[in-house]
């Protein structure tokens, strides 16, 4: 399958250094039983416009799936955009992720039709193209 997003190493660590310092990412911490916290999962929002975020980069390590970690970190990001202003959030789905189908499913989101593209960029005028 085409995945038209793959980063190497090097971009992979560029797009954490600005995604940590444009403040988009979110993160879910679970007690680790020491007195510490660990995260389980995290997300970004990857793009904004004043109506509309793109979330993006939506991951659970495997150790804590099935906890209902993400779907809570999902749930407060997206009642947080809204309460800011944003009148839509979208998020891309990729197909075969069945576990994410779920997710976003479970917090709400309506799937569009089906069968269009199999990609579906959402641009804005006059900006660099990141990575989803």
């Amino acid at each position: 399958m085409y995945h038209p997003y793959t980063l190497s190493l090097e971009d992979a660590r560029q797009e954490a250094r600005t995604l940590i310092a444009d403040r988009v990412l979110y993160f879910y911490e679970v007690p680790t039983g020491t007195g510490g916290y660990c995260v389980a999962s995290m997300l970004a929002v990857g793009r904004r416009s004043a109506n509309v975020a793109c979330i993006t980069k939506v991951y659970t390590l495997p150790k804590f799936t099935e906890n209902g970690y993400a779907f809570r970190l999902l749930h407060h990001v997206c009642s947080r955009l809204f309460n800011q202003g944003v009148s839509a959030v979208v998020s891309y789905v990729p197909f075969g992720n069945v576990a994410y189908q779920r997710l976003v499913a479970k917090t709400g989101f309506a799937e569009t039709s089906p069968g269009y593209s199999e990609w579906l960029e959402m641009g804005f005028e006059d900006v660099d193209m990141g990575h989803w």
